[in-house]
């Protein structure tokens, strides 16, 4: 059964928050990165685009 939040929640998270978050994720992930932070916490992190280009710029064992 499909409920109306998978009827929003599913193509936002697949389709429309990538079209509009995916370079901003990005270019916040890098300014992020730059810094070489020892410690990262996000919050109302929303569709993960942000988490995930962090995840993937940042050293996955600390310095």
């Amino acid at each position: 059964m499909t409920t109306y939040a998978d009827k929003v929640v599913i193509p936002y998270d697949r389709d429309l928050g990538p079209m509009l978050f995916e370079h901003f994720g990005h270019d916040t992930a890098r300014r992020i990165a730059e810094r070489s932070p020892s410690d990262v916490l996000e919050i109302a992190a929303g569709t993960g685009i942000v988490t995930r280009h962090l995840r993937n710029l940042l050293p996955k064992e600390p310095v």
